[in-house]
């Protein structure tokens, strides 16, 4: 679709603007007072920065331990330093920043790769240890490099050319051969369109290619290439996705996807003059744009399956646009008040290290903070068949459950488990991912027990636990909104030797009264099977034998869950030492083990 659109277009490109130049002061010196104060001390803060040699020894760190972060935070460090020091300079304008600019220019067009470490896979297959200078790499921060000194390009060609004019030739030369070739005549896997399944990288990359080329590379000929190529990619990955427009990334990845593939699309429209207006009124990417919406809990909390953690980040200005770009009041109300709520950190957005999203929030601050936020638009309930995902609530309970397959993007073996908020509080969870490390992305991968079918509201059959992979799914999934039910079968899920004859799952919200879960399963044979089920618990569970109820204290809350068929076999204290789980979840969660009666489970969670 993108891609047909782009070349049918039969006009010049225009020029692409994602704001003015610095040397365009009247338009400078009209911005937010607030945020070009605070651009300013940041930007201060930064100068004399002492920019890190990142040596062959760090880079070689990944591929001997499987650490990812000893490499990734100098790297990051050193854009995100670049970045603050040339917006400071675009507000004040008068050179003080000029020489830590150019020594930050000059230090990443001399790393040996922009590729991470972690992502060094020659196209022609093979990982690397060391980086390859003479065979440049694209991957998601080679691109995103890219796209941050073609701005530097774009907001201070003039000083920089007067300060000395080889700098924008040096720049140039480095994004010519580290993306804009590469990306021309090479096939990496992201790209989509000979098997490979696209996900978050085709978008991400794609976006930050587009940006590079149409801010540093002069040959018109080559733009319009590049930009259909781009074009080429989305559409792959467009098609990747349901008509429901479900991320099957989790909501997480909701931002470097679908608001990626968003700002191409703007992209495009603008240096198209409007051909690809009808693009935002397709039904799929309206539904694309309103999943992270769905997946909203209260606060900070989203639901997450899959790599996705429970608190994603707060929305920004990239969803608020979007929003108003498809004409939702819902996703607008959602930005406007994680903007409003941010204070002066969210207003000058200076965590970002994408100048272009700390542009567009400077542009759009004013809008932003004034949206009306004082009613919480009602959400609806939803159901993705394209993932078997449903959501619904009430005024006090949100569930959300989750049918699918266990080949998804980012994927953990998670078929047919469950996450449960009472009053905006986590009950039961996913906990969600650890710091990525190099088992993540390889064959060790489901050795990580967050990945694991039994860290998830789900039972163990012979202590055995769900398979990876597309085949390993669901049956005969049927959800009824009306109800508010999920029904499935989960005996897909697990090893073929499991023995299972079925394992029948309904889920259900009662509104205003209370979630029921019921499993019942049988055998195939009379050998005896032990059954195990698990539930992932926030807080401490107190059991209450007597009763056959357990008690679980969130703060002012109290959530219990009634064993109407089951009893308890145990209650697991689990450590959490990750530092990523620990912002979540703090220094500990529970699992509780169930087994069953008659061969069923049947809880009431109220």
């Amino acid at each position: 679709m993108l891609y047909e659109i782009a070349q049918q277009y039969d006009q010049k490109l225009r020029t692409y603007q994602p704001c003015k130049p610095a040397e365009n002061r009247q338009a400078w010196e009209e911005l937010d007072e607030q945020w070009m104060k605070e651009t300013l001390r940041t930007g201060g803060e930064r100068l004399g920065f002492v920019w890190p040699y990142l040596t062959a020894m760090q880079y070689l760190d990944f591929a001997r331990t499987g650490n990812r972060e000893r490499f990734q935070a100098p790297y990051y460090e050193k854009r995100k330093a670049l970045g603050d020091l040339v917006l400071a300079e675009c507000v004040e304008y008068r050179g003080r920043f000029l020489d830590d600019i150019v020594n930050g220019i000059f230090s990443i067009c001399e790393e040996s790769s922009w590729c991470m470490p972690a992502h060094n896979r020659s196209p022609e297959g093979g990982w690397l240890n060391l980086a390859d200078s003479t065979s440049p790499i694209i991957d998601l921060f080679a691109a995103e490099t890219g796209a941050i000194l073609s701005m530097v390009l774009y907001l201070l060609e003039t000083p920089l050319r007067e300060f000395d004019p080889i700098i924008p030739v040096r720049i140039r030369y480095e994004l010519d051969r580290r993306i804009l070739t590469p990306f021309l005549e090479k096939h990496f896997w992201w790209m989509g369109g000979k098997g490979e399944k696209t996900n978050n990288w085709t978008v991400w990359c794609g976006q930050n290619v587009l940006i590079t080329a149409l801010l540093s590379e002069k040959d018109p000929g080559r733009r319009r290439m590049i930009l259909e190529k781009v074009c080429k990619c989305a559409d792959y990955f467009i098609s990747d996705y349901g008509e429901d427009g479900c991320c099957d990334e989790g909501a997480s990845y909701y931002r470097q996807s679908t608001l990626c593939l968003h700002q191409i699309l703007e992209i495009c429209n603008e240096v198209m003059n409007g051909a690809f207006e009808s693009c935002f009124l397709s039904r799929k990417f309206q539904n694309m744009a309103m999943f992270l919406y769905h997946m909203h809990v209260e606060g900070n909390y989203y639901i997450n399956f899959a790599d996705c953690s429970a608190m994603p980040g707060p929305c920004g200005v990239r969803e608020f646009l979007l929003a108003k770009r498809i004409g939702n009041q819902k996703l607008m109300w959602l930005a406007a008040k994680d903007v409003q709520e941010g204070g002066i950190r969210a207003r000058a957005c200076t965590m970002q290290k994408d100048m272009s999203i700390r542009l567009l929030h400077m542009l759009h601050i004013t809008e932003m903070e004034e949206y009306d936020v004082a009613h919480a638009p009602e959400k609806e309930d939803v159901y993705y068949p394209s993932t078997g995902l449903m959501v619904v609530r009430d005024g006090t309970y949100t569930l959300a459950a989750k049918a699918g397959d266990n080949g998804d993007s980012h994927n953990h073996n998670d078929v047919g488990s469950m996450i449960v908020y009472k009053n905006g509080k986590p009950f039961l969870i996913d906990v969600g991912v650890e710091k990525y490390c190099r088992k993540t992305f390889s064959p060790q991968h489901y050795e990580i027990w967050t990945m694991q079918s039994a860290y998830h509201n789900l039972p163990v059959i012979d202590h055995k636990m769900q398979v990876a992979g597309e085949t390993y799914a669901a049956g005969d999934v049927k959800c009824c909104l009306q109800n508010c039910s999920l029904e499935m079968d989960l005996k897909g899920a697990y090893p073929k030797d499991c023995g299972l004859s079925f394992y029948r799952r309904n889920l259900s919200l009662i509104k205003g009264q209370e979630i029921r879960l019921k499993d019942h399963f049988a055998f195939e044979g009379h050998a005896e099977h032990e059954v195990i089920l698990n539930l992932m618990i926030h807080r401490k569970p107190v059991s209450d034998e007597r009763k056959r109820e357990i008690h679980v204290r969130m703060g002012e809350e109290t959530g219990s869950i009634f064993l109407k068929k089951g009893k308890i076999k145990d209650i697991e204290k689990i450590s959490i030492e990750d530092v990523t789980l620990q912002r979540v979840w703090g220094n500990v969660i529970y699992r509780v083990l169930l087994i069953p009666e008659d061969q069923c489970f049947e809880l009431i969670i109220h």
